[in-house]
Protein backbone atom coordinates (compact mmCIF):
# COMPACT_ATOMS: atom_id res chain seq x y z
CA UNK A 1 0.00 0.00 0.00
CA UNK A 2 1.36 3.47 -0.84
CA UNK A 3 0.84 6.63 1.19
CA UNK A 4 1.57 9.99 -0.47
CA UNK A 5 1.78 12.53 2.33
CA UNK A 6 4.08 14.39 4.74
CA UNK A 7 6.17 11.31 5.59
CA UNK A 8 5.75 8.72 8.33
CA UNK A 9 7.19 8.45 11.82
CA UNK A 10 9.27 5.30 11.30
CA UNK A 11 9.52 4.77 15.07
CA UNK A 12 5.74 4.62 15.56
CA UNK A 13 4.95 1.22 17.15
CA UNK A 14 2.04 0.60 14.76
CA UNK A 15 4.11 1.30 11.63
CA UNK A 16 7.80 0.58 12.30
CA UNK A 17 7.62 -3.00 10.99
CA UNK A 18 5.38 -2.11 8.02
CA UNK A 19 7.62 0.23 6.00
CA UNK A 20 8.88 -1.63 2.93
CA UNK A 21 10.33 1.31 0.97
CA UNK A 22 10.44 5.10 0.85
CA UNK A 23 10.61 7.77 -1.86
CA UNK A 24 11.37 11.45 -1.20
CA UNK A 25 9.64 13.88 -3.57
CA UNK A 26 9.71 16.81 -1.13
CA UNK A 27 12.23 19.35 -2.43
CA UNK A 28 12.76 21.04 0.96
CA UNK A 29 15.99 19.64 2.47
CA UNK A 30 14.91 20.90 5.91
CA UNK A 31 11.91 18.56 6.02
CA UNK A 32 13.97 15.42 6.62
CA UNK A 33 13.64 12.01 5.01
CA UNK A 34 10.36 10.16 4.33
CA UNK A 35 10.77 8.36 7.65
CA UNK A 36 10.13 11.61 9.53
CA UNK A 37 6.82 13.41 9.71
CA UNK A 38 6.99 16.97 10.98
CA UNK A 39 3.24 17.49 10.56
CA UNK A 40 1.91 14.13 11.80
CA UNK A 41 -0.65 13.88 9.01
CA UNK A 42 1.22 11.23 7.02
CA UNK A 43 1.64 9.07 10.12
CA UNK A 44 -2.09 9.37 10.83
CA UNK A 45 -3.04 8.37 7.28
CA UNK A 46 -0.52 5.51 7.24
CA UNK A 47 -2.00 4.22 10.50
CA UNK A 48 -5.50 4.18 9.08
CA UNK A 49 -4.17 2.32 6.05
CA UNK A 50 -1.75 -0.15 7.56
CA UNK A 51 -1.48 -0.13 11.39
CA UNK A 52 -0.53 -3.48 12.86
CA UNK A 53 -3.56 -5.47 14.01
CA UNK A 54 -3.79 -7.52 17.17
CA UNK A 55 -0.84 -5.97 18.99
CA UNK A 56 -2.88 -4.33 21.76
CA UNK A 57 -1.83 -0.84 20.67
CA UNK A 58 -4.11 1.70 18.96
CA UNK A 59 -6.09 0.41 16.03
CA UNK A 60 -5.99 -2.06 13.15
CA UNK A 61 -5.37 -0.56 9.73
CA UNK A 62 -7.71 -1.25 6.82
CA UNK A 63 -5.00 -3.17 4.93
CA UNK A 64 -4.55 -6.10 7.30
CA UNK A 65 -0.94 -7.33 7.15
CA UNK A 66 0.05 -4.83 4.47
CA UNK A 67 3.44 -3.24 3.80
CA UNK A 68 3.91 0.48 3.22
CA UNK A 69 5.52 2.41 0.43
CA UNK A 70 5.99 5.86 2.00
CA UNK A 71 6.17 8.68 -0.55
CA UNK A 72 7.02 12.00 1.08
CA UNK A 73 5.59 14.85 -0.96
CA UNK A 74 5.31 18.62 -0.65
CA UNK A 75 1.72 18.00 -1.81
CA UNK A 76 2.04 20.30 -4.82
CA UNK A 77 0.19 19.10 -7.92
CA UNK A 78 3.43 18.13 -9.65
CA UNK A 79 4.78 16.24 -6.64
CA UNK A 80 1.59 14.25 -6.19
CA UNK A 81 1.45 13.50 -9.93
CA UNK A 82 5.08 12.28 -9.83
CA UNK A 83 4.23 10.06 -6.85
CA UNK A 84 1.29 8.49 -8.68
CA UNK A 85 3.38 7.82 -11.77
Amino acid sequence: MAVIDSGVDANHPELKDRIAATIDLDDDPNDGPPTTDEEGHGTHVAGLACATAGNGIGLAGAGYGCSLLVIKSDLSDSSVADAIV
